[in-house]
């Protein structure tokens, strides 16, 4: 629900008046979030069920509050309106701004952990590891499946930091029902894929901001083969595909969502370590994946 700006007395009062009650019968305030600086602060809340959330922007600039699945959009908030939305399902919501993108920022990245038991505001650094920080986002099942259908799952844990350019299940759905599910069933050539998609290190979304200021760079991946990100406007690209989402952060990396599947180069094998030469990555489709899925497996050979 969208909120007129209010008088900062009355907007006292209006939290005061938003509580809920709990299973337990105890009251519980509103979790709020400020808008300011183009950010959200904090970028990470942990609730419980039943919680609501109150978004009160306090920037000069209007922004957004928009849930990347559709769930909740605020609309335009203009200084000093609020929003909020009551969580009742257990999951990771990840959310952004949809206007007044910058030329220097990327989306502003927020996310909502719905979990029960646990409440309060967290930075998601010390929670979970990239793979369980994965598990727990409803928009990454696709991949989450696909890695533990691997042997990465150990190394993500057990190593790091990474950072995790993560396809949400919107970019598995474009590659079709089919291809998806030779990808899950076929092991050796799901892991060259996957490692595709994770780098050494950790690079927040204004970490990339700032090295592509210049133009393009490049970062080497698990496979051993590199990842060209570039920027266009306010957005930030990894090959073709966008990253709609940044800094989702976990204890021992990070992970930003992607809107396409990326394949690596063809006849690549992992390496044991990155190569020098960028090779640009390029969105998966239909064709592509599917004919590596039905060639003669090539078992990885690198440390992962």
């Amino acid at each position: 629900m969208k909120l007129k700006r209010l008088p900062a007395g009355l907007l006292c009062v209006l939290l005061a008046c938003l509580c809920i009650c709990t299973v337990s019968g105890q009251m519980q305030a509103p979790v709020a979030v400020e808008l300011r600086n183009s950010t959200y602060q904090p970028p990470t809340v942990t609730v419980e069920p039943g919680t609501t959330v109150l978004w009160t922007n306090y920037d000069t600039l209007s922004h957004s509050v928009t849930s990347m699945t559709g769930i909740f959009d605020s609309g335009e908030l203009e200084t000093g309106e609020s929003f909020n939305y009551t969580f009742t399902e257990p999951g990771t919501y990840t959310y952004g701004c949809r206007i007044n993108q910058s030329l220097e920022s990327t989306r502003m990245p927020g996310r909502v952990v719905v979990s029960a038991g646990v409440a309060g505001n967290m930075t998601g650094t010390e929670a979970d590891t990239v793979v369980q920080t994965i598990e727990a986002d409803q928009n990454l099942t696709v991949l989450s499946q696909a890695l533990n259908a691997t042997n990465l799952t150990a190394n993500l844990t057990a190593g790091g930091p990474f950072t995790v350019f993560a396809p949400t299940d919107t970019a598995f759905a474009a590659l079709g029902n089919e291809t998806v599910e030779a990808l899950l069933n076929d092991t050796a050539n799901a892991t060259p894929i996957l490692q595709y998609h994770v780098v050494p290190g950790l690079y927040t979304g204004q970490q990339l901001m700032n090295m592509t200021a210049g133009g393009n760079t490049t970062l080497p991946t698990l496979l051993g083969e590199n990842v060209t990100i570039t920027r266009e406007g306010g957005e930030l690209l990894i090959g073709n595909a966008t990253i709609n989402a940044t800094d989702i952060n976990a204890d021992n990396g990070i992970v930003h969502t992607i809107d396409a599947v990326l394949m690596p180069p063809a006849n690549v094998t992992p390496a044991q370590e990155p190569a020098v030469n960028a090779t640009p990555a390029a969105a998966v489709t239909e064709e592509t994946i599917a004919v590596t899925v039905t060639e003669e497996p090539t078992e990885p050979q690198g440390r992962y």
